[in-house]
């Protein structure tokens, strides 16, 4: 080998090596480097792969964890462990330090970060309510966001479930929503509007961020029905009364007498399910379920009756069943025949909300179909009570129909969820829900709220003001400042959103107003069309209105997707042995389950007879 020069170059060897008769040393001198670089791209692209492979094994077992609402211990089973180091042995295998700490933490960020982006710079919506259980558990909010995109989708996700630490005031609820979005880069003024329940806390939230809100449609329904139940001593009675016969149905004594007549009348062996009290429709669907089940229970009333009258023990029945079958037949009331009357006329009256409440409850529901629809339920409310026979039945309905009536006029107040409807084809310029002058009165206000909504946005995106004159605008590292130096601002935005552009786009929504309303007359969707297919299709015919259609339709008429976020909430504390489990590992849990599954974000109408308790029979006989 040559010596190298003083330089440090090899060129003159390289140069020599090249000259016949040290083609050996030439190929020897480049063949470990190509073999060294060639060594260090494997080693690296096999170490890419190994980390990726990694990476999707741990998030699947996160998903399995989650969908199982499992414990974190599920990470450190054994089997688990031994199973994935037969399939996979060239990866590490970690226990739940590891996964509480780097894989839960880096999913629910990969999320949020996916919702951010969704909703860029656009106007958002977001739904909010707080969550208590009379246990350890911790007090949870819930912020839910969404938005439409420029194709009219619209994206619905669980964005964040706060422990609530302190008291639930409305000056804390506040701070906790606008410190979760702004700590992910989201502004409040970006938020088009907040659905909430009637609870003063929440009210008070909204004022102080300055917030358009209302009442969620199905929490406003729930209670008028309510409130109209309670009011009518018979009806609250006999709900009583079919409250505590369910109840008993669900023991093993009463429920198999109950099962062998429901097979002698050819109807199905399902257990009537209980209401639960902040369930929506419980009540309807216990009553209806009922009524279907009268001929059954009246034998199984008279089956009961026998027992009462009987003082020697069948053979056949143990004498704890007997026992039972004693006591539940002296607690137990009875039920009369025209019970069943005044059953089968109320189900009538509550099936509306039901029909209703499940059809708001979709995923996708609208705020402007809040107003249509509370006013479609009075009409055929005040026919029914007209055709209704049985007493108690009329006077319910006609308290429920001036309770409906007395929250109306806060409904029809609110400027967000009428400007929603004159956005809505299926609902715009109709006198079933406004008079002829009032949706002109309501163009006014669409034309002022996107002008606003137009300015709004141009302030946001240029709010640093240019300079031409360059005495005025030094080096920093100069003292020299003259404040009376003149300078040259450039057009502003404001400046820009000068009265003349105000009129000629007031002209152009005005035109758009026009055109959509003779749309809308002539050829008016349905209720069940798809609306945001709808505004995909014709967008481009009204520029200035498809904008505004984007904020207004991704409100949404319920907080259904804030009660989801609490039925995920309350699955995973009831694992009992996540007695320890921290509200910051509890977010980002909720967070990842609740993407899981995007196809359902309503909670469940159909009661669960999992959930229904399995206490002692005593506990299911109400005092009337």
């Amino acid at each position: 080998m040559l010596p190298t020069p003083q330089d440090h170059s090899t060129g003159n060897m390289i140069n020599h090596l090249k000259k016949k008769g040290h083609e050996k040393e030439l190929e020897e001198y480049n063949k470990p480097e190509s073999n060294q670089a060639s060594d260090i791209r494997s080693h690296f692209s096999k170490n890419e792969q190994r980390i990726n492979e990694q990476w999707k094994l741990d998030q699947q077992l996160v998903r399995i964890m989650v969908r199982q609402d499992a414990s974190t211990c599920f990470f450190d089973d054994p089997d688990l462990q031994n199973l994935r180091q037969n399939a996979y042995p060239n990866i590490q295998i970690h226990g739940r330090m590891y996964f509480t700490r780097e894989v839960i933490p880096k999913m629910a960020k990969d999320i949020r970060e996916k919702i951010i982006k969704n909703i860029n710079q656009n106007k958002f919506a977001i739904t909010s309510d707080g969550w208590q259980k009379p246990s350890k558990f911790p007090a949870l909010l819930s912020v839910t966001i969404h938005v439409v995109n420029t194709e009219f989708e619209r994206f619905d996700d669980i964005f964040a479930t706060i422990v609530l630490e302190n008291e639930h005031t409305g000056e804390e609820i506040a701070r906790l929503i606008e410190n979760s979005l702004m700590e992910n880069g989201l502004q409040i003024g970006q938020i088009s509007a907040c659905v909430r329940d009637a609870a003063k806390n929440m009210q008070k939230a909204c004022r102080l961020l300055e917030l358009e809100s209302f009442q969620c449609s199905a929490h406003l329904y729930h209670l008028a029905v309510t409130e109209s139940l309670n009011s009518n001593e018979t009806i609250k009675n006999l709900i009583n009364v079919v409250r505590q016969w369910v109840g008993g149905t669900h023991r093993s004594n009463l429920a198999q007498i109950l099962k062998k007549y429901q097979q002698l009348e050819n109807l199905p062996t399902n257990r009537i399910p209980i209401d639960v009290v902040t369930r929506w429709g419980s009540t309807f669907m216990m009553l209806e379920a009922f009524n279907q089940m009268k001929s059954a229970l009246i034998k199984t009333q008279d089956e009961l009756k026998e027992v009462e009258f009987k003082n020697r023990k069948p053979p056949e029945i143990s004498q704890n069943n007997w026992n039972n079958l004693k006591r539940l037949s002296k607690s137990l009331h009875l039920i009369k025949r025209e019970d069943f009357v005044i059953i089968g006329e109320l189900c009538r009256v509550l099936k509306i909300f039901h029909v209703e409440t499940c059809r708001l409850s979709e995923e996708q529901s609208i705020a402007s179909t809040y107003i249509p629809t509370l006013k479609k339920i009075l009409s055929a409310l005040q026919l029914m009570e007209i055709k209704i026979r049985c007493t108690e039945i009329k006077e319910f309905t006609k308290i429920l129909i001036e309770n409906l009536k007395r929250r109306m006029i806060s409904v029809m107040d609110n400027q967000i969820l009428k400007l929603s409807m004159l956005i809505d084809p299926r609902f715009a310029y109709s006198e079933d829900y406004l008079h002829g002058f009032e949706w002109e009165e309501l163009e006014e206000d669409m034309i002022g709220f996107i002008l606003k909504d137009q300015k709004d946005d141009m302030i946001t995106g240029e709010m640093n003001v240019s300079y031409e004159n360059e005495d005025y605008l030094q080096e920093e590292d100069s003292m020299d400042i003259d404040i009376w130096a003149q300078r040259t601002q450039s057009p502003s935005t404001v400046s820009q959103f000068s009265t003349d552009s105000q009129k000629e786009i007031k002209l152009s929504i005005k035109a758009e107003l026009c055109l959509f309303k003779n749309n809308s007359l002539t050829n008016r969707p349905s209720r069940n069309d798809d609306i945001f297919a709808w505004w995909k299709k014709f967008q481009h015919g009204f520029p200035q209105l498809a904008q505004t259609a984007r904020t207004l339709l991704a409100i949404p008429a319920t907080s259904v997707s804030s009660e989801r976020t609490f039925s995920i909430a309350g699955l995973l504390y009831a694992n009992s042995l996540r007695n320890r489990l921290g509200g910051r590992l509890a977010e980002m849990l909720i967070l990842i389950k609740g993407h899981l599954n995007k196809l359902k974000l309503a909670p469940m109408m159909e009661i669960d007879p999992e959930e229904i308790e399995e206490s002692e029979e005593d506990e299911f006989i109400v005092e009337l």
